[in-house]
């Protein structure tokens, strides 16, 4: 982007995402599988900037964790450095569900979930 070859940025950016939501994805099934042996379940796992929830509701997430936990810091408008990182919540326990996305019940138009089947 810097050097204005917006087109290669712009695809850099999507292979970037689609990086950070099929770790995220291999991460959430792992946690499933290793819970599951306990008895407990997971809920679907969400973030700020989903379904409504404001992006600068992260502040409050990351008020939960020591400062720079993990290396990754939210900038003065809460958007997170380095720039592919991910928070949210994932529920447990043993009467909950993880469930297909239901993005007819989602406001967000682009949402990345919308369209695509969930693997619970």
């Amino acid at each position: 982007m810097r050097r204005g070859d917006f087109l290669e940025g712009y695809i850099l950016d999507l292979i970037g995402s689609e990086i950070v939501e099929v770790a995220m994805d291999q991460i959430q099934d792992t946690l499933e599988r290793e819970l599951a042996l306990t008895g407990l379940h997971i809920t679907n796992r969400f973030s700020p900037g989903y379904c409504g929830w404001r992006v600068a509701e992260q502040q409050k997430l990351f008020s939960f964790f020591p400062k720079d936990f993990c290396g990754v810091t939210l900038t003065e408008h809460s958007l997170m450095q380095p720039i592919k990182s991910v928070s949210g919540i994932i529920g447990i326990g043993k009467d909950v569900r993880r469930k297909a996305y239901a993005c007819q019940a989602c406001e967000m138009a682009q949402c990345i979930y919308r369209g695509r089947a969930a693997s619970p």
